[in-house]
């Protein structure tokens, strides 16, 4: 028997197989911050008592539903089950839908409406020693004791809006000292690619920011919080 529901915490490890299946880097507390912010519009696909797709659509206040985690056990690809969870998203209320997409996800989400704007990039720094120095909490602005959150594979760099990215940078690496980084970020800012390499990270996949429905402005970022989150 077939069944979509809304996911609960007790779906999270079902829900982390599929993450290990398609070797991102999520961790169960990000499915728990998402099925938190977004309680009813976190889905599942059911076969039997498996889970084998999921959508989420977190809904902001500019009126951007934005779509993430959409994954599909590799055993259940191409029979439809991640189209009827976008679907469903879709029929919220929303002035534009917005997502990151896959090479692999790209054609489906066309098909259902979304156009390209522009390529968002994975850079990842491999696992390097560094020795954490405190003098750099001094330097950046507000409260930012902790830039990012783990990942499965990686800690994740951002988000990151407005001056002192560089600081911020150096902080995360002098206190991350011996994990490797991720930092999503877009190709055209060309100052942050610049840092990227300077600082050794290493261009790892691109997607493509896509949306359906009219453009909204972005808040300029140098490190966007994640593919999940935009």
């Amino acid at each position: 028997m077939n069944e979509t529901r809304q996911l609960r915490s007790s779906d999270i490890p079902a829900a982390m197989r599929l993450v290990e299946a398609a070797d991102w880097n999520q961790t169960p507390a990000d499915w728990q911050r998402l099925i938190h912010l977004a309680p009813e519009t976190c889905w599942g696909a059911f076969v039997g008592s498996d889970l084998v797709a999921t959508t989420t659509a977190v809904c902001h206040r500019n009126g951007v539903v934005w779509i993430g985690m959409v994954l599909t056990a590799p055993e259940f690809r191409g029979r439809g089950f991640a189209t009827q969870l976008l679907e469903g998203a879709l029929h919220l209320d929303a002035t534009c839908f917005r997502l990151d997409a896959t090479a692999m996800g790209a054609p489906l989400y066309r098909k259902l409406g979304f156009v390209d704007e522009q390529p968002i990039e994975r850079w990842e720094r491999p696992r390097a020693s560094a020795v954490y120095d405190p003098r750099l909490l001094a330097a950046l602005p507000g409260d930012c004791l902790s830039i990012g959150r783990p990942g499965r594979k990686a800690w994740y760099f951002g988000p990151w809006v407005g001056p002192g990215l560089e600081t911020a940078l150096q902080f995360t690496i002098s206190r991350r000292g011996g994990e490797a980084l991720y930092w999503d970020l877009f190709p055209a800012d060309h100052d942050a690619v610049a840092l990227a390499e300077r600082y050794g990270f290493l261009r790892a996949r691109q997607l493509i920011r896509m949306r359906r429905g009219p453009a909204v402005p972005d808040v300029p970022a140098s490190a966007i919080c994640g593919f999940e989150f935009g």
